[in-house]
């Protein structure tokens, strides 16, 4: 929760910046001068949800590699552009990721969890439409911190988990892709919902001597925008 409290105090500081006037630009009005004109800033969005992941990659045959599921939180702000439709979003996004892994025979599994600290920026395009509800789809790319990377061995009902901080790259960029819908319920506030995935360019094992480990996340959300 408190990466949470800090996505809401990031973006409600930043629209207040955009959004209030400077006091030069008051003695500019008061002058007659125009003021300089700002990109506005149309929503502020929130959204929790649920992400599936895995790592691709160097895994031996014997061993099956499984998804994993994690918490995925976001924050971003929708920015209108020149061009009719095209939304720029830049945002914030906490994600669980890893994978689970397993061997044939053995009563025993290793959960590997790889916490990301993202800050995605996308292209949105709007599709037009004449009711409440509005669609849309995006992609960008989005570099991301590990802030947290340990795994853990479960065998036969009990559990011990460890750091893999040794082993593991700490920066990973990633390609992004979403789609989603709003609908508007009041003219300060909408409800929305997406769907998106996110795949790792960069290999995620610091000593890897076979194929590169990569990123994989789908993950599906929901939330409210509200409208400034």
């Amino acid at each position: 929760m408190k990466h949470s409290a800090l996505f809401v105090g990031i973006l409600f500081a930043s629209s207040a910046l955009a959004a209030s006037p400077t006091s030069s630009q008051s003695v500019s009005n008061q002058s007659g001068i125009a003021p300089r004109s700002m990109a506005p800033i149309q929503s502020l969005n929130f959204l929790a949800g649920i992400a599936s992941s895995s790592l691709s990659g160097n895994s031996s045959s014997e061993v099956d590699t499984g998804r994993k599921s994690g918490m995925n939180l976001s924050a971003s702000a929708d920015i209108e552009t020149s061009v009719p439709g095209f939304i720029f979003e830049p945002g914030i996004a906490y994600r669980q990721q890893g994978a689970k892994y397993s061997v044939a025979g053995f009563d025993a599994n290793v959960s590997a969890d790889i916490d990301y600290l993202a800050f995605p920026v996308a292209a949105k395009f709007v599709f037009p439409t004449q009711d409440a509800f509005s669609f849309f789809a995006k992609g960008g790319l989005a570099p991301a911190f590990a802030v947290s990377k340990s795994a853990t061995l479960n065998v036969a009902g009990s559990s011990e988990t460890q750091s893999i901080s040794d082993g593991t790259n700490t920066f990973d960029i990633a390609i992004l892709v979403g789609a989603g819908a709003k609908y508007t319920i009041s003219p300060e506030l909408d409800l929305m919902v997406e769907a998106g995935y996110w795949k790792g360019l960069l290999d995620v094992a610091t000593d890897n001597d076979g194929a590169s480990v990569t990123n994989n996340s789908f993950g599906v959300s929901a939330g409210v925008a509200v409208k400034l």
